[in-house]
């Protein structure tokens, strides 16, 4: 019988007021453990639930040390045990027996935002776009980005004083001139993601971005199998023929205005956002189900109309939607793929790509994975699969 374990580490930062911080704690008990990512949030997040009365592992002395009566967020004594901007690590998994070797998954790597110092403790964290929220945005030249600035250049200019890197997949769409203004990189990214649907999001130290539904190539394919290692669904069937969805493609086109001219004589330049919707019922009484908003750089209203098109057609097939729960293993990241398998009930095979993971554990639930499904791919090559569209 496999048994769980699970356990995060907590590494104190040091800060100006409490500079001898800088001891790692290894905890291998929890409460509750709850983490959620998907590339449709620009920041992963996790819960963290622990009691006081635990020992745990001080690695800077080698021995375990009792959290009772230590100051654990701040006061007039003592050095605060946890503070805000301390980093966590959580590890989760199973041993089949006490002669065999756990299998264990680093499912979250990240920061402390919020300590609710009650019984238990609570910890919420948020990935590295913690740090991005606290690094002010700098321009290239007084915040002012000029044309053609591209997402891959802003972004790795506005990175370039951290560890992190920048993927450069899908980036070099041009955003026209970009005004920095008196904001976190975070918040940039956000517009980012906001006006010109840019998906961010980390992967370890990687900040990736790309347009709607691109996966990158180092997914992993699972099977998750009604009869073995699917604990339950929420799955309904969306048949193509009896739903409404949309896609919206637009742009934002620059051209000359020939009829105005600013104090020097000079041609004004107008900036014209265009758009072209497809639906896959148009001339049905059934309301559209869903409307998938794409931006595309730099193109004409004859190629969006094709850019909308090819993803409706992407989309718009019979297929399943909603989660599905699973155990702990195999550890499934979104962006991976699964595939269902069902011996009792066969038309539910397919196989589809992942958009969010829910891990929870818990003393009375276990370890578990809700795993949320998106596009379907079984008749896709990995190549349009790649390019979203």
């Amino acid at each position: 019988m496999l048994q769980v374990i699970s356990g995060f580490t907590l590494t104190q930062v040091p800060t100006k007021a409490f500079p001898n911080r800088t001891s790692v704690y290894s905890f291998d008990f929890a409460n509750e453990i709850e983490v959620f990512t998907s590339w449709k949030n620009i920041t992963d997040t996790a819960t963290i639930k622990f009691p006081k009365n635990i020992y745990i592992y001080d690695s800077s002395t080698g021995k375990s040390t009792s959290l009772e009566g230590q100051n654990i967020t701040s006061g007039s004594t003592g050095t605060p045990f946890v503070l805000r901007g301390d980093q966590v690590s959580i590890t989760v998994g199973y041993i089949a027996d006490s002669n065999a070797a756990p299998v264990t998954n680093v499912i979250f790597n990240g920061y402390v935002a919020e300590i609710n110092n009650k019984m238990p403790i609570e910890l919420k964290c948020e990935d590295n776009m913690f740090a991005l929220k606290q690094l002010q945005a700098t321009g290239s030249t007084n915040g002012i980005y000029n044309d053609p600035a591209t997402a891959k250049t802003m972004l790795t200019d506005l990175l370039s004083k951290t560890n992190f890197t920048v993927n450069d997949n899908q980036m070099n769409m041009s955003l026209g001139s970009f005004t920095i203004k008196n904001e976190s990189v975070a918040q940039v990214i956000d517009r980012l993601r906001k006006n010109y649907k840019l998906e961010c999001y980390f992967r370890g130290n990687e900040l990736r971005a790309s347009m709607i539904a691109y996966y990158y190539g180092d997914a992993t394919n699972y099977t998750l199998n009604f009869q073995y290692n699917v604990i339950s669904d929420s799955l309904e069937y969306k048949r193509a023929a009896e739903t409404n969805i949309a896609v919206t493609a637009y742009s934002y086109l620059e051209q000359d205005d020939e009829d105005s001219a600013n104090l020097y004589g000079d041609t004004k330049t107008t900036v014209q956002r265009i758009e072209y919707t497809a639906q896959s019922q148009p001339n049905s009484d059934i309301e559209i189900g869903e409307n998938q908003v794409i931006y595309f750089p730099n193109t004409s209203m004859n190629d969006l109309q094709v850019c909308a098109k090819a993803r409706l057609n992407r989309i718009n097939v019979d297929g399943w939607i909603g989660k599905v729960t699973t155990f702990g293993l195999p550890y499934i990241k979104h962006g991976d793929s699964v595939t269902l398998v069902d011996t009792v009930l066969p038309e539910r095979a397919g196989t589809y790509m992942v958009k969010s993971v829910k891990t929870t554990m818990s003393l009375s639930g276990g370890l578990r994975q809700e795993v949320e499904l998106d596009m379907r791919i079984d008749n896709l090559s990995p190549s349009e699969i790649a390019l979203g569209l």
